[in-house]
């Protein structure tokens, strides 16, 4: 999300600094573990970050840049299996960093939430790696004598965060069950970016979902500052992604086809895929976008112009007929007791747009 963006969209969401009771606000020891290692390894999307956090970053850790992990290791899984981005915060929540400070698969955790990317590598040599670098920086004692900064991190995340999202909402719109925690989670280093992520159990019946937020600026302090309110939007489309990313999972052998389709009706439009993912990953955003489009129709009585605006600049140009598509679900929860239900009607939207 661009600073230019922000500006644009800042008035509709501003609200009084309301403290959210829905979401658990906290900074995370493995978000922050493997977002600094791929910053010292060279990810330049991880180099954003507030001033008076880098300077604590690059003082304590200068003198491990030799380290094989950040010299060698990660700079290879950049260049060859085209690991950054949401791939490393996607890993971190996966996994588990013991009180004896070993690093390991949370027990029992679904692999199917870690990103592709890391298919082609050797979990076992890398784990190894990282387990080393935690060790030998010091990690934890860095972590911990960061704790006062983080603390005041939390503090104004949680002054942003208004009364209008309820995490109830999500279970009621998606028809789901499953018991879930929601946590919003300030990631330090990862600029203007924000991912949506979950864990799930191969031996529980709940689900732990996360909203890694980004900051774009800082104040004189070189803090992070988050307007109140904005960030409203942001937990409805973030939270979103792991309710709406396994639904478009199960119907994607039947809209890959229309890739072609997508790209010459793009053409024709004069927009262009600028979130860099491809057709795949458009069909997961047009998705989660258009259910943010509804959480605005019902939540504030009209559609976000320029929220829609934005997507048609960035490739999605059907969010806002998608969100109609919608409508019809939402006005017969009878017939369509859950979005699973309704997938179907999704798929016959793609067939009707796209094979005019």
């Amino acid at each position: 999300m661009g600073k230019k963006l922000l500006w644009i969209l800042l008035p509709l969401f501003v609200a009084g600094p309301v403290y959210s009771q829905s979401f658990d606000v906290s900074v995370d020891e493995r978000v922050e573990l493997l977002s600094i290692a791929f910053y010292l390894g060279g990810n330049e999307e991880y180099s954003n970050i507030p001033e008076a956090y880098k300077k604590r970053i690059d003082a304590h850790f200068v003198r491990y840049a030799d380290h094989k992990l950040i010299r060698r290791l990660i700079p290879e899984y950049r260049k060859y299996c085209g690991i950054g981005w949401n791939a490393p915060v996607s890993l971190a929540l996966q996994l588990e960093i013991s009180p004896k400070g070993k690093i390991a698969w949370i027990p029992n955790v679904q692999m199917v939430n870690v990103d592709s990317r890391w298919d082609r590598v050797n979990y076992r040599k890398f784990f190894h790696k990282l387990n080393g670098f935690y060790r030998k920086s010091k990690f934890r004692e860095f972590y911990g004598e960061s704790r006062e900064l983080y603390a005041a991190v939390e503090e104004r995340m949680k002054a942003s965060l208004g009364s209008k999202v309820e995490s109830a909402w999500f279970d009621a719109y998606f028809g789901s069950r499953t018991p879930k925690r929601f946590r919003v989670v300030p990631g330090l280093c990862i600029g203007l970016h924000n991912y949506g992520i979950r864990t799930t159990y191969r031996d529980r019946d709940r689900q732990d979902l996360y909203c890694v937020v980004g900051s774009w600026r800082a104040d004189d302090e070189g803090m992070p500052v988050y307007p109140p309110g904005y960030y409203d939007w942001l937990l409805v489309h973030e939270f979103s992604h792991s309710y709406c990313n396994p639904l478009m999972e199960k119907y994607l052998d039947q809209l890959m086809k229309y890739a072609p389709a997508y790209r010459k009706k793009a053409a024709e439009l004069g927009y262009a895929d600028e979130l860099g993912g491809g057709w795949k990953n458009i069909l997961y955003e047009a998705l989660v976008r258009a259910c943010t489009i509804r959480w605005f129709v019902e939540n504030e009585g009209k559609k976000p112009q320029e929220l829609i605006d934005w997507d048609r600049k960035q490739g999605v140009f059907f969010t806002d007929e998608l969100s109609e598509c919608l409508a019809r679900y939402e006005n017969d929860r009878e017939k369509y007791p859950t979005l699973a239900c309704f997938m179907p009607e999704i798929v016959k939207f793609y067939d009707d747009y796209f094979a005019k």
